[in-house]
């Protein structure tokens, strides 16, 4: 066993509730009908020996987040951090312009270029937060929000 995870990459029972209750809070951000649903996110996963974070737009956030949860959960990884940003009409410009700064960075190892291992998940808001307020055109984040 290596710290509190099982050697069979299954998720122990405390991370597993974890992941699921932050996954229950990320979907009260989900877009509702009657508007824009395109959504630019930002999820933070962690592992047995490595966290990374994963960027991504989508028009149906909760079932963005069952269709993840099986493959990372099966492979040891839980959701521990995530936001998505207010609706807009087609986030697909905003996650090009987000994939862009973010693979910038050197400190981490970039998979499927929408994975980031090693990105701290403040760094990760906070790039998807400015990238969202750069295109929508609203006020950029400050401390204490």
């Amino acid at each position: 066993m290596n710290g509190p995870w099982p050697d069979d990459g299954r998720l122990p029972p405390p991370a597993a509730e974890v992941s699921f209750y932050t996954a229950v809070s990320l979907k009260a951000r989900a877009a509702k009908g009657g508007g824009p649903l395109d959504q630019l996110y930002v999820l933070e996963y962690q592992g047995p020996k490595a966290q990374y974070i994963k960027f991504g737009h989508t028009k149906r956030l909760a079932k963005r987040l069952r269709e993840f949860h099986i493959p990372t959960a099966r492979h040891g990884w839980a959701l521990l951090n995530g936001w998505a940003t207010p609706p807009v009409e087609d986030a697909r410009p905003l996650e090009t312009l987000l994939l862009s700064y973010a693979q910038r960075f050197e400190h981490q190892r970039v998979d499927a270029k929408e994975s980031f291992f090693g990105m701290p998940y403040k760094t990760g808001l906070y790039l998807t937060w400015s990238v969202f307020c750069e295109v929508a055109g609203k006020r950029p984040l400050t401390s204490g929000q």
